[in-house]
């Protein structure tokens, strides 16, 4: 986003995980919401932060900028 505020990879998987899982109908809306909300800790345990411009000063890389967080 160009904004340095949330971070993109996160921000990405979430809708990622929102396509995914939006037309199983096994799944009850809570389900849903404990998947996205289960990934966004994970994300923020793994990098410390949800801020773009806090990952990027610690984990970017000037050859592969954000491509490790987005793995």
């Amino acid at each position: 986003m160009g904004v340095e505020s949330v971070c993109g990879a996160l921000t990405g998987g979430v809708a990622v995980l929102g396509v995914m899982f939006a037309s199983d109908k096994s799944l009850g809306s809570e389900s849903r919401k404990t998947i996205v909300a289960d990934f966004y800790k994970a994300f923020e345990k793994r990098f410390g932060s949800d801020n773009c411009q806090q990952i990027k000063d610690k984990f970017s890389d000037d050859t592969l900028g954000c491509q490790n967080v987005v793995k």
